[in-house]
């Protein structure tokens, strides 16, 4: 991505995507967690669907971080108040109980 040929206006709304995409890979990795708790508490730890389980957490994880590296890198492109501001936005709304 060019980033010298993006505006103000777009690193902000791309921030604020990656912003998104953070915020949902970090629901999917807790609730993951989750899953992979409940298998192992319920004795199954060792079952195809907890190494699958596993698998999948170890994806998001991995995915997640990709998200972090995205984001931070929009995030130094812009004001770091703008920056701050947006993505404290994007958590506002995210973290609504009608969203």
């Amino acid at each position: 991505m060019d980033h010298a040929a993006l505006d103000r206006a777009t690193i902000l709304a791309r921030l604020a995507r990656a912003e998104g995409h953070v915020i949902d890979g970090e629901r999917q990795i807790v609730r993951q967690r989750e899953i992979v708790a409940e298998l192992e508490d319920a004795g199954a730890g060792r079952s195809a669907a907890a190494k699958i389980a596993r698998e999948f957490l170890y994806s998001a994880e991995l995915a997640q971080r990709g998200h972090i590296v995205h984001r931070d890198q929009l995030k130094s492109l812009v004001d770091p108040a703008d920056a701050e501001r947006t993505i404290n936005s994007v958590r506002y709304s995210a973290n609504r109980p009608d969203h």
